[in-house]
């Protein structure tokens, strides 16, 4: 479920709709930091090349 709500959010944050840090607090993350190390780790890139 983690994972879909991720993909949702970041079809926004590569339309630019929306920050990675808003999408973090969201989801629940203690900062952006901790949302990015998962984004990485789920799908072995970093949310600013989604944003490319």
């Amino acid at each position: 479920m983690l994972i879909w709500i991720i993909f949702t959010k970041t079809h926004l944050l590569r339309e630019g709709e929306v920050t990675i840090e808003k999408i973090a607090v969201e989801l629940g993350f203690s900062d952006s930091a901790d949302l990015r190390r998962a984004f990485r780790r789920w799908s072995g890139h970093s949310p600013s090349v989604s944003r490319s």
